[in-house]
């Protein structure tokens, strides 16, 4: 697959198809860089809060409105999750065949090419240095279970760096497995505040408030 081809050629799709809107592209723009930043694997898994944030979408209903007409515009196939620890899945269809004729006015075809091309570059060096660094679902699951934890809060550590590119804020993440631990140490943070918050509801309902101070 040729990215830069592809990506002219979902542009020009753009351009001739009054269907879409402003938040359609800007939802396909944040797909194309989240499956640029997971190497291009079809499918690539999501996280819609990330997705959303990417797409500068607010609204749970128009990030599910647009993905469905995505879809039914044939330019992805978007597959939803009902599942708390795994992402759902979306298949971004390759428009670079010799089929597609992407028409560029000789005057900005350099730029635009330039443009694209060194916007590929800088995401496929930071793929690079990523490749090393990222972790496989099993490497993650052997660590947590070293670490006394559960499948699933593995689980949910992979899906929600997966889903956004191993990077924490924006810049890439240089070691998982401390990263994995922050993980657990807040986890258990949660747990416990959750458990006195318990404790607390349970004296209150058991306090007898008709004895006297």
């Amino acid at each position: 697959m040729n990215y830069i081809r592809h990506l002219n050629a979902v542009l020009e799709k753009f351009n001739n198809d009054n269907r879409l809107k402003p938040l359609h592209i800007s939802l396909y723009m944040a797909l194309f860089q989240h499956w640029n930043f997971n190497r291009f694997e079809n499918p690539v898994f999501i996280n819609r809060n990330e997705m959303m944030r990417a797409s500068k979408i607010g609204s749970y209903n128009t990030y599910h409105k647009c993905m469905k007409e995505l879809t039914e515009f044939a330019y992805i196939r978007y597959v939803s999750s009902h599942s708390p620890v795994e992402g759902s899945k979306v298949y971004l269809y390759i428009f670079d065949t010799t089929a597609v004729q992407v028409v560029i006015q000789p005057s900005i075809k350099s730029d635009t090419t330039a443009d694209t091309t060194s916007l590929l570059y800088k995401h496929t060096k930071l793929n690079k240095g990523r490749e090393a660094l990222a972790p496989t679902r099993e490497d993650v699951l052997i660590f947590f279970k070293s670490k006394n934890s559960h499948e699933k809060e593995a689980a949910k550590f992979f899906h929600h760096y997966q889903s956004n590119g191993w990077v924490v804020g924006r810049v890439p993440m240089k070691n998982w497995k401390a990263a994995a631990e922050k993980w657990l140490l807040n986890s258990q943070d949660f747990k416990t505040d959750e458990h006195k918050s318990n404790l607390n509801s349970n004296n209150d309902r058991n306090k007898n408030y008709s004895e006297p101070l």
